[in-house]
């Protein structure tokens, strides 16, 4: 074979190679992408039944058992109040909504899932009321071409943080429009809305990055509430965010 003919299969492999790639990323991406319009869909169902079921409570007073059915109502599953004692193991998924701030990165399975989650959390961390969710969303979208592009980062490792990122930013924008603009009821002191907003979000995002619970627990209000297996990323997350509003006061 001569050295020209050689060279040519040579660069035709390094270009099938890059397209496969670049295709590659475009199918994760366009996959986040669809379940973050998934768990906006679940989310916006629950909000639509509760405001049907109990059309004369007040938000605040709907309760855990109130919002359970809600969700067992759109996702098709319960979960399931746990009256025993929660089993801790490195199997154990929990998820502790009764707390100031929801840091990715604590979910997190592998070094580099972790390394770019702890990326996210600083750049929440640093978000203050005076930004908007335009400058955050581009921060976001930097990062996520960061992890696209990294070669020490494997497909799966990619695809829950793009999972994870692409819900968090859909769900940023889905509740600045849908979230009322009053500050009534703050827990666990007096949040501003953007504080109450970005909690409910990376709620989300959470539920994303964990994808299909096999069998996990949400602690919510000092319940513990078990998640059943196979519960899918879509519906985790919008469980997680239903319920997340209640600490909030939103819900």
């Amino acid at each position: 074979m001569g050295a020209l003919a050689l060279a040519v299969i040579v660069v035709t492999i390094i270009a099938c190679g890059k397209e496969k790639g670049a295709k590659s990323y475009n199918a994760i991406k366009a996959n986040a992408v669809e379940l973050s319009l998934q768990h906006d869909m679940y989310v916006k169902q629950m909000l639509e039944i509760q405001a049907k079921k109990y059309p004369l409570k007040k938000q605040q007073e709907v309760s855990i058992n109130d919002a359970l059915d809600v969700i067992e109502e759109v996702v098709g599953f319960r979960p399931e109040i746990w009256m025993d004692t929660i089993p801790i193991d490195n199997n154990s998924i929990v998820v502790n909504l009764d707390t100031d701030s929801i840091f990715l990165a604590d979910y997190s399975n592998t070094e580099r899932v972790e390394y770019y989650l702890s990326s996210v959390d600083q750049i929440l961390e640093n978000m203050t009321e005076n930004d908007s969710l335009t400058v955050l969303c581009q921060f976001l979208d930097a990062l996520e071409n960061d992890v696209l592009t990294d070669n020490l980062t494997s497909t799966s490792e990619k695809e829950t943080i793009i999972n994870a990122v692409e819900v968090l930013k859909g769900s940023l924008v889905l509740w600045d429009n849908i979230l009322p603009s009053d500050n009534l009821k703050v827990h666990p002191s007096n949040w501003p809305r953007w504080r109450k907003l970005l909690f409910i979000a990376a709620a989300d995002a959470v539920g994303a990055a964990l994808g299909c619970f096999l069998g996990g627990f949400i602690i919510v209000e000092g319940i513990p509430i078990y998640m059943p297996p196979g519960s899918g990323a879509g519906a985790s997350a919008a469980a997680l965010s239903f319920l997340a509003l209640k600490l909030v006061g939103w819900a």
